[in-house]
């Protein structure tokens, strides 16, 4: 049976909220509802949303945490339009990666495009790694310095006044996907932070990842796939 969409709109809105700890903080896990959730002056999709933390067994007994609940599930979807985002034109997110961004192709930094930067953002960072490497993560690209106003990384460039480190090619720049076998992922790992670091050029991840701690103001994630044929 096809979910209606006032159900689906729900349980993404409430899927969302879990997955980001929004009802971490509420005590009473488990415990029946209150028959409060029959309350008409309480939206359907809302009420729909009740039943399904209900039946997940994710519901306190009190009135007062259920209001929460309502108003953290109401505002969930707002919220998760306003965090930071990244996204490519040339591939979607857990999509394959053109073979132009590869080592089979010009072996350049595909386009990137950057939203909701937070307000105190003082500088962006990238990290593009390969947790399927044979040897361990593998390090492609080690970007930061960008601008707080940086909306888009355009193909085959870098930002002006960003610094690149060193990947594990060897090379302060883009390294594109090369893998040796099977079908590999790319995490595009963008952070926004409250400062500049104060690093050289060439320095490595670790040391950006140093750099960074305390100072993470929101992060986004783009992933690419890749195999070789």
């Amino acid at each position: 049976m096809d979910m209606d969409p006032l159900t689906a709109i729900a349980e993404r809105r409430i899927q969302e909220a879990i997955e980001r700890g929004e009802f971490d903080d509420l005590p009473g896990k488990g415990k029946p509802l209150h028959p409060g959730e029959d309350d008409r002056s309480v939206p359907e999709e809302l009420r729909m949303a009740y039943r399904m933390l209900k039946n997940a067994g994710l519901l306190p007994p009190d009135v007062e945490l259920h209001k929460e609940i309502l108003r953290r599930s109401c505002h969930a979807e707002d919220r998760t339009m306003n965090t930071l985002r990244l996204t490519s034109q040339a591939f979607p997110d857990n999509g394959m990666i053109p073979s132009e961004y590869t080592c089979d192709g010009a072996n350049e930094n595909p386009p990137l495009s950057i939203r909701n930067v937070p307000v105190k953002t003082r500088s962006i960072a990238l990290i593009v790694d390969d947790p399927d490497a044979p040897r361990g993560t593998w390090v492609h690209w080690v970007l930061w310095n960008m601008g707080p106003d940086t909306t888009e990384i355009p193909a085959m460039s870098v930002p002006g006044g960003a610094l690149q480190g060193t990947n594990d090619f060897g090379k302060q720049n883009y390294g594109g996907p090369c893998p040796p076998s099977g079908t590999h992922r790319y995490f595009f790992k963008l952070y926004a932070l409250d400062i500049s670091p104060p690093l050289k050029p060439g320095a490595t991840k670790g040391q950006l990842e140093e750099a960074m701690k305390g100072h993470i103001l929101e992060k986004a994630e783009l992933v690419g796939l890749y195999r070789r044929t």
